[in-house]
């Protein structure tokens, strides 16, 4: 019997978000040269890394916001063939994500669809 997906990134991760998700988001990063592994020592979201990939996408300058979001994964996939969504959420690991407004903040995964 197979356990329901749960994708491993929420439906948006910007600065401030936290856990599982930025962690494997930050080594895939480092490990494409977005980022340089002393910055993922820190603990920080890796915005600046975030923005130098949306560049490499071709993202006009108003669209590179170092948010990691669904166009941002979707243009990497159409891209590079990194399929962000198809990456399983790690049991028992969360994720602290907020959306566009940066507030309120949310754990991922819930126990009900965002």
């Amino acid at each position: 019997m197979f356990k329901k997906f749960i994708p491993m990134f929420p439906p948006f991760l910007n600065q401030g978000s936290s856990g599982n998700a930025v962690d494997f988001l930050s080594r895939a990063l480092i490990l494409r040269g977005f980022m340089q592994f002393k910055n993922f020592e820190s603990g920080t979201f890796p915005t600046e890394a975030v923005k130098n990939l949306q560049r490499s996408l071709g993202f006009t300058d108003s669209a590179v916001d170092g948010n990691f979001g669904k166009d941002t994964r979707n243009a990497d996939f159409i891209q590079n063939k990194i399929f962000w969504d198809s990456i399983p959420a790690t049991p028992g690991k969360i994720t602290k994500w907020y959306g566009p407004s940066h507030k309120g903040g949310k754990i991922w995964p819930t126990s009900k669809e965002e």
